[in-house]
């Protein structure tokens, strides 16, 4: 998001790491609405009308007056409309694009509504976030990340290897989908290119972004940044990996690696 930051026509909180995820948080709710009911002591109708207000489920209750699904799709229609008006009405003038980091199902919602998105998926070596997470940890003095406190560093190298892998799957299969507009940026090219970088996702969207706002560097960064600056970011992983440790990687995502150019021989993203 560096360089929509100062756009007018693009829309999201300007809060650094850019996680106010009001879509997610619209999708998540209305998910359920199209799952089956079964019966339960823990969601029925009477704690949908007298329970936990931060419980949640299906309509509890046999759908006779309408399809479950059809109800889903119409509520994520009107709930992206609710929510580009109210943007809109509250910043006082129009926008045309509303941007926010999203994985999981809201995507997969939009498609059903028949909602287009224009989705750029940021890739990054995996050996270079494996090492930037143990330097974040290692700084702050807790483990973030989805770690857990009974997780050896075996074991969540392989828990986060899992995660990479399916997150790459699953954008690969985005691509392969149509369903929405996608191009691909990986991080070293925002680093070393910028402006490249940034006149491709120009003409992507139609909008005349500056390249140099694509910077990764301010005080929101700063204090996520663990390394002097984001060129050595790169690459980092000869030093602070060990054998071990790349050759797992290796073994859970070389052919993604490959096909995004990061393994020797690869000239750069492969075509889906």
């Amino acid at each position: 998001m560096m360089t929509l930051l100062d756009h007018p026509q693009v829309a999201f909180d300007r809060v650094h790491p850019y996680e106010h995820r009001y879509l997610a948080y619209l999708t998540h709710l209305l998910t359920p609405v199209g799952e089956a009911y079964q019966a339960s002591e823990l969601w029925d109708n009477d704690l949908m009308l007298e329970g936990d207000p931060t419980r949640f489920g299906p309509i509890p209750f046999p759908t006779l007056l309408v399809d479950r699904q059809d109800l889903r799709i119409r509520l994520v229609r009107h709930a992206w409309a609710a929510l580009s008006e109210s943007v809109e009405g509250f910043a006082g003038r129009p926008s045309r694009y509303y941007a926010e980091k999203t994985w999981g199902t809201g995507l997969q919602l939009f498609k059903e509504a028949g909602i287009r998105a224009k989705v750029v998926n940021l890739v990054r070596d995996p050996r270079d976030i494996v090492a930037s997470i143990r330097a974040l940890d290692a700084r702050r003095g807790f483990h973030g990340f989805g770690r857990t406190a009974d997780m050896s560093d075996e074991s969540y190298l392989e828990f986060v290897l899992a995660a990479m892998g399916a997150q790459l799957l699953s954008m690969r299969r985005l691509e392969l989908d149509g369903a929405h507009d996608c191009m691909l940026i990986r991080y070293e090219d925002i680093v070393s290119d910028p402006t490249a970088v940034t006149r491709r996702l120009s003409g992507f969207l139609d909008l005349d972004l500056a390249a140099d706002r694509a910077v990764l560097s301010g005080p929101g960064f700063d204090r996520h940044a663990t390394s002097p600056s984001a060129s050595q970011s790169i690459g980092r992983w000869r030093t602070q990996l060990s054998e071990t440790d790349v050759a797992t990687i290796l073994t859970r995502l070389g052919d993604e690696m490959h096909r995004y150019g990061y393994l020797d021989g690869s000239s750069g993203p492969q075509e889906p």
